[in-house]
C-alpha cells in the first residue's frame, strides 16, 4: 500500500517534486488545501498559516507581484472569514494579526538571514536542492 500512496502523491503533486519547481504549482497547492483540506479549510491557525508561508516564499524571491498577490489573498480570505469570534479566540483581533501579517513585508532581510542560517545546518545541507522558479 505505500507504493500505491507514493504512486497517488507523485501523481497528484509530482511538479512539486523535482529539481524545479514552479511558485504557481505550489500556490495552486495551497490554495487547494485551503479549499478542500477538511483539515486546513475549518482551522484558522492552519490557514494563516498558508498565507504566512506564501508571503515569505515571495520575499525569498524578492518578488513584488508575487508579494502583491499573497497580499490580495490574505484579504479576500480573510473578508470571507465568516466566524471572526472564533479566529480572534485563537489567533487574537484580526486587525492585530493583519498588522503583524504586514510587518513580514519590512522584515524580509531578517527572513533572508534566518534562511541563510539555516540552510548552513548540516542536516538541511544534505537534502536534495531544489529550485523555485516563477
Amino acid at each position: 500500500m505505500f507504493q500505491d500512496a507514493m504512486d497517488d502523491v507523485k501523481f497528484q503533486h509530482g511538479n512539486l517534486l523535482g529539481e524545479t519547481v514552479n511558485v504557481k504549482d505550489l500556490f495552486d497547492l495551497l490554495k487547494h488545501k485551503q479549499k478542500y483540506d477538511m483539515l486546513v479549510c475549518h482551522n484558522y491557525c492552519s490557514l494563516t498559516e498558508f498565507l504566512k508561508y506564501k508571503l515569505i516564499t515571495a520575499l525569498y524571491l524578492d518578488n513584488d507581484a508575487l508579494v502583491q498577490q499573497v497580499y490580495m489573498d490574505m484579504e479576500e480570505q480573510t473578508n470571507s472569514w465568516d466566524d471572526i469570534e472564533r479566529f480572534e479566540l485563537f489567533l487574537g483581533k484580526l486587525p492585530v494579526w493583519k498588522d503583524k501579517f504586514y510587518q513580514l513585508i519590512d522584515q524580509r532581510e531578517e527572513i533572508m538571514e534566518r534562511i541563510r542560517i539555516n540552510s548552513m545546518d548540516k542536516r538541511i545541507a544534505k537534502l536534495k536542492e531544489s529550485h523555485l522558479i516563477i
